[in-house]
């Protein structure tokens, strides 16, 4: 088995300094810090269950909101914090970007029969937008199959 590494480093735009700022600024809010318990303690009980669940995808979806309501309670700190969260989900987004173009990008200059490409599941809804985006684009068509995500949890 070869690892073929498709990640790019993560944008050095955004200091720990500001991302704890950012993070410390969700963590003030309850419904936040109750989403965040949630999830937590469902990994803990369930793990890769759970991880690769609907339950999961949807109390992930919760988190965001909550993250969106906290920016806008943050009084005279909101601009920064949206500035902060702004700049970490477009380094998400140009990490997921890259990732597609250089498995493609490997893709079309090497052969293989099967590949594994492991992502996170705060990554999974994303990525299959992009996917059905980047299939429309491509001249190569890959066959992606997912890890089935459990309907019960």
């Amino acid at each position: 088995m070869v690892h073929i590494p498709v990640d790019i480093e993560p944008s050095q735009n955004l200091s720990f300094r500001e991302l704890d700022c950012m993070f410390g600024a969700f963590g003030k809010y309850d419904v936040y810090k109750r989403i965040q318990k949630q999830h937590y303690a469902l990994e803990d009980m369930e793990g890769f269950g759970y991880l690769n669940s609907k339950k999961c995808l949807e109390v992930y979806d919760e988190l965001k909101i909550a993250e969106k309501q906290a920016i806008e309670f943050s009084g005279i700190h909101k601009n920064t914090i949206l500035e902060i969260y702004q700049l970490f989900n477009e380094s998400h987004d140009n990490r997921e970007n890259a990732m597609l173009l250089n498995i493609y990008n490997y893709s079309k200059e090497n052969q293989y029969n099967e590949a594994v490409f492991l992502l996170s599941y705060a990554n999974k809804k994303s990525m299959t937008q992009k996917l059905q985006s980047q299939e429309k684009k491509e001249n190569l068509k890959l066959n992606w199959t997912f890890y089935k995500t459990s309907q019960t949890n």
